[in-house]
């Protein structure tokens, strides 16, 4: 998009329009749903391959990826245990 602008200043109006206008939809629309889902779908990944990535570690000094209960009672999966 910058080059196009670059070679075609006259269309900044036009661009400027457009991404308003979409940012305006994306606003509007509920992704808590979509976004709770691709994380699902990720921690569920992480926990297939928990033995692969027993050696990893996301903050230095922390073990491994376990599964844990928050106080609340929901279950809370990714989070690193010491």
């Amino acid at each position: 998009m910058r080059e196009h602008l670059i070679r075609h200043p006259e269309d900044r109006a036009y661009v400027m329009d457009v991404l308003v206008r979409g940012r305006r939809v994306w606003d509007q629309l509920s992704d808590r749903e979509f976004v709770m889902h691709r994380e699902r779908l990720f921690q569920d990944g992480m926990a297939a391959h928990k033995d692969r990535l027993a050696d990893y570690e996301l903050f230095p000094g922390t073990g491994c990826w376990t599964r844990r209960r928050s106080s609340a009672g929901s279950s809370r999966r990714g989070g690193m245990t010491t």
